[in-house]
């Protein structure tokens, strides 16, 4: 995307530049190159190659950017293309880490804050592209939940082609070794849920937000088992009918458009999944999604949960979130406690607990790098807009997984049915090769 400002104030473009010196100078970063719309530039730190370089296209957005600074407001300085940045993309982070949480004198933050306001506000219509979520309706209705997900998933399936794995799983793949391909450890992972599982042919299997249907073609082609698979949007459903009727397994698997909190009255079901559907469960509402899944097994069966969770220790950084308003619209991330508590006081017995939190490091750097390269064809079947959101939120969650913020957990859980517990003793069996 190119954002160039051609006119201005020279005025409002002092007041900017001014501002921004004086910020890098206050917040004290080695290895920063800032380079402005008027030619000035400079370096902040040691001599030598800059870790990232930040060119500033737009005098007027540094005001909104910088006033009330925020993942929200920064974000949007970047998707619409009022800076640019060059370099390691985890150096942002920390510049924005930096931003949010330096305490500067009196004197410096009431400098800052006077050169900020001297800028105009710039109100501007919304560019062709990925707009802000607008969701209505009752929290946690099913509209709105059906409305919140379609935001995200509907997009071109072309664009989703590009840098997802051929199976189309989107969820933290299993690198068995560091130098796996993506297709690879996205096939492990798929293996790995299923021996967690211990899926056994002739069962009934329940994969509560399919996606693109990977799990459930894998469970049935590989494993035998009766997979049923269900989702919010249309898009991901007509994609995974498609691959199954392709692969010769319409007796073995099923896609359907179904809010999996509508199930309470079928299966029982032997063993059932949930990957990356938790996180669109309020933390208030915990209880009721155990206690649909525990109502969907039969006694002894098991359900998989896997999910991304917040470090009650290292809290996220304060402000209005970039990714609720552009990726993830009512978004929810409670932490594993919550989440293990939940499932217990639903009736659910905790077999294992396991982080993958390095794994999903791994899968967002081989998103992102699939994503930069696929640049051009990405920006023609969407826009440049959309490009620049989903570089962002990939680079900003392996930022975030690195950091220990969130992690990624896989659990697993089983409905009580007799005194004889039907988990394997060890785990031996999970890894086979």
């Amino acid at each position: 995307m190119s954002h160039s400002v051609t006119q201005y104030d020279n005025q409002v473009g002092e007041k900017a530049e001014k501002f921004l010196r004086l910020l890098t100078e206050t917040l004290a970063v080695s290895g920063l190159e800032i380079r402005l719309w008027n030619g000035a530039m400079w370096c902040t730190g040691s001599e030598g190659t800059p870790n990232i370089t930040l060119t500033f296209h737009d005098p007027y957005a540094v005001r909104q950017m910088f006033l009330r600074p925020s993942s929200l407001s920064l974000g949007e300085g970047y998707i619409t293309g009022a800076f640019d940045v060059e370099g390691d993309m985890n150096e942002l982070f920390h510049l924005a880490d930096a931003l949010t949480y330096f305490k500067q004198s009196l004197y410096q933050k009431s400098q800052l804050v006077q050169y900020l306001l001297a800028i105009p506000e710039r109100h501007t219509s919304d560019e062709e592209g990925w707009n802000p979520a607008n969701i209505t309706g009752a929290p946690e209705s099913r509209e709105r939940v059906r409305t919140a997900i379609n935001f995200h998933y509907d997009l071109p399936i072309e664009f989703w082609r590009q840098w997802l794995d051929p199976s189309m799983a989107y969820s933290c793949a299993y690198f068995r070794a560091p130098e796996s391909s993506l297709e690879k450890a996205q096939e492990d992972k798929l293996d790995y849920i299923c021996r967690k599982l211990d899926l056994r042919p002739g069962e009934t299997f329940l994969d509560m937000g399919c996606g693109w249907g990977s799990l459930i073609i894998h469970a049935a082609k590989h494993y035998g088992v009766q997979a049923l698979g269900v989702t919010l949007s249309p898009r991901q459903v007509d994609f995974a009918h498609a691959r199954i009727q392709k692969l010769g397994l319409p007796k073995e698997a099923r896609a359907r458009i179904c809010d999996f909190r509508d199930m309470k009255d079928e299966g029982p079901f032997d063993k059932i999944a949930s990957v990356g559907a938790i996180e669109h469960v309020p933390e208030s509402q915990l209880s009721d999604y155990f206690s649909l899944t525990y109502a969907l097994l039969k006694p002894n069966g098991v359900f998989f949960n896997q999910g991304i969770t917040r470090n009650p220790t290292r809290p996220m950084r304060p402000g209005k979130e970039f990714l609720d308003k552009y990726v993830f619209p009512d978004h929810h991330l409670a932490t594993i406690g919550k989440t293990l508590n939940a499932a217990e006081q639903a009736g659910m017995e905790v077999r294992d607990v396991e982080n993958l939190r390095e794994h999903y490091v791994s899968t967002l750097n081989h998103w992102r790098y699939r994503l930069e390269s696929h640049q051009y064809f990405i920006e023609q079947v969407t826009n440049p807009q959309t490009y620049r959101v989903f570089k962002l939120y990939l680079a900003g969650t392996a930022y975030e997984m690195l950091k220990g913020r969130v992690h990624l957990y896989q659990s697993l859980f089983v409905k009580p049915g007799s005194s004889t517990s039907v988990s394997p003793k060890t785990r031996s069996a999970w890894y086979v090769d």
